[in-house]
């Protein structure tokens, strides 16, 4: 099962449970969980797949033969780089990716300058990009600053305009997302595993039509070992919701899985996804 279904399935399955444990304790007081947890779960889905891309992204700029040829794969997508045109493009077709989802489409990314040098700069856009049953849409991006006091490149993130169509006939979510991500520039430049940070915020409306706002308040960390993102707290607002204010917690409990743990006034969902994944 993938983890964009395994998130979607736990949660539809959780909330009338949840709901109805919580209506006998308070009296026949109706308490609406689901705009917190449809909140969270595009939050989730959102943060996850700018991980992923950010992944393809390294190991590209990391790829000898990609360099060498114009070719080569990566996570089993079909990868391409037209050098006079400064493009890069991931192309996939059914594929099953190192996360256990399944993608369809391409990831094309429009550059100035080579990703580890100041002053990189990228437009990255999905087109006919599916994940799972899921569409994704938009333009996000990406530049180098430098690197900081701690030896680490800075790259400042931007995406506007993001969607994600739930399914053949779901609804769409729209987001745009902010924020920072830093590097260990030493472990990329020794080809090491490296650990990055995201920090930021994401506003947006679900697929339902509750609005959110959150801001990641314990930084996301991330590494190129593990497909998903290992830990770090995201602090949620949902404006119509019965219990506005929550967190989304990536919980490092195996070293490597794709466990999440959502939290709105004391209304726990624990998500345990993948505890593997593909070599």
């Amino acid at each position: 099962m993938m983890f964009g279904r395994i998130v979607n399935i736990l949660l539809v399955l959780a909330v009338p449970v949840f709901l109805t444990g919580l209506i006998s304790c308070r009296k026949n007081k109706e308490v609406d969980l689901k705009p917190d947890v449809n909140s969270a779960n595009a939050i989730v889905l959102a943060h996850s797949n700018l991980k992923y891309v950010f992944d393809l992204l390294l190991k590209a700029g990391n790829d000898s033969a990609l360099r060498a040829t114009g070719h080569s794969r990566i996570d089993s997508s079909a990868v391409t780089l037209d050098s006079l045109a400064h493009g890069l493009y991931f192309d996939f077709v059914n594929t099953l990716c190192p996360d256990s989802i399944i993608r369809n489409g391409r990831v094309q990314v429009i550059y100035n300058g080579k990703i580890f040098h100041k002053g990189y700069s990228a437009a990255i856009t999905f087109i006919g990009y599916n994940v799972d049953l899921d569409t994704y849409t938009g333009t996000d991006s990406l530049v180098n600053l430098g690197v900081n006091d701690r030896k680490a490149w800075v790259y400042s993130c931007s995406l506007p305009d993001g969607g994600i169509k739930k399914g053949v006939e779901g609804g769409t979510a729209v987001y745009s997302i902010k924020g920072f991500i830093t590097l260990d520039s030493v472990a990329i430049a020794n080809l090491q595993n490296p650990v990055w940070f995201v920090s930021g915020t994401i506003n947006g409306v679900t697929s339902y039509g509750d609005s959110f706002s959150a801001v990641i308040t314990n930084p996301l960390a991330e590494v190129f070992q593990c497909p998903w993102i290992k830990y770090g707290r995201i602090s949620v607002s949902v404006a119509n919701a019965d219990i506005q204010n929550g967190s989304i917690d990536f919980i490092d409990d195996t070293g490597c899985d794709a466990a999440t743990t959502y939290n709105f006034g004391g209304n726990v969902f624990n998500n345990t996804g993948m505890k593997h994944y593909l070599p």
